[in-house]
C-alpha cells in the first residue's frame, strides 16, 4: 500500500494556521502550563513490528534544530498497548517529541512555542510535558518531551503527526521548524 502524503500536508497546514492563531494571542496569552519535571523517569520503548518500507510512509522528516527526536519513529509500526498513557501519564507514551530550547532566550514559558497535531487535529492543549531539570545557568530547562497520549492509546491504523516550533524572538514570523511524520498502530 502506497502512503498518501495529503494528510501530512493537511497537518502542516493545521499547524501553520494554529501557530498563526496563537501568535495573535501570544502577547497577553498564558502558556500551555508549567513544565513538569519528572526527574530521571525512564523512557518506555514502543514495541516495533514489521516496519513497512520507508516508501510506504513518504520521506522521513529532518530532525535537528529544536526537535531532536520523535516517537513512534517515522514508518514504524507499534502496538496500541504501547501508546496508552502509563500510570495516568506518569511516564511518556503515545506520540512524543523531544525538544530543546536553544536560541529561545531566557523566557521560562518556552514550551508554548511548540504545537502538536495528530491526524489533522491540533492537540497541543491535550499534551503532557515532561521537562528536564532546570539549568542553573539559564533558570529554565534545557529541553522537554511533549506527548499526546490518550488513556485508551492511539487508534489502530495509519497516522500522521507533526510539531511546529514558533520563534519567541519574532512572534509574528512563520514557524521556524515543522516536523511531520507517519506511523502505524496495530492491535
Amino acid at each position: 500500500m502506497k502512503w498518501n502524503s495529503t494528510p501530512v500536508i493537511a497537518i502542516v497546514a493545521v499547524l501553520i494556521f494554529g501557530a498563526a492563531a496563537v501568535l495573535l494571542i501570544v502577547s497577553g496569552g498564558d502558556n500551555d502550563g508549567p513544565i513538569q519535571s519528572v526527574g530521571d523517569t525512564p523512557n518506555p520503548t514502543a514495541v516495533v513490528r514489521n516496519t513497512p518500507a520507508p516508501g510506504e510512509f513518504g520521506s522521513p522528516p529532518r530532525l535537528g534544530d529544536n526537535v531532536e527526536a520523535i516517537s513512534p519513529a517515522h514508518g514504524q509500526t507499534v502496538s496500541q498497548s504501547s501508546t496508552r498513557a502509563i500510570a495516568g501519564g506518569a511516564q511518556p507514551s503515545g506520540v512524543c517529541v523531544t525538544v530543546n530550547f536553544e536560541n529561545f532566550g531566557s523566557s521560562p514559558d518556552t514550551i508554548r512555542w511548540f504545537h502538536m497535531a495528530f491526524d489533522d487535529q491540533l492537540v497541543t492543549q491535550l499534551t503532557t510535558v515532561y521537562g528536564d531539570p532546570v539549568n542553573p545557568d539559564t533558570g529554565i530547562p534545557d529541553g522537554a518531551e511533549i506527548c499526546y497520549m490518550p488513556d485508551e492509546g492511539l487508534p489502530v491504523g495509519m497516522h500522521t503527526a507533526a510539531v511546529s516550533v514558533g520563534d519567541p524572538n519574532f512572534p509574528t514570523a512563520p514557524p521556524r521548524q515543522i516536523v511531520a511524520w507517519s506511523f502505524e498502530v496495530t492491535r
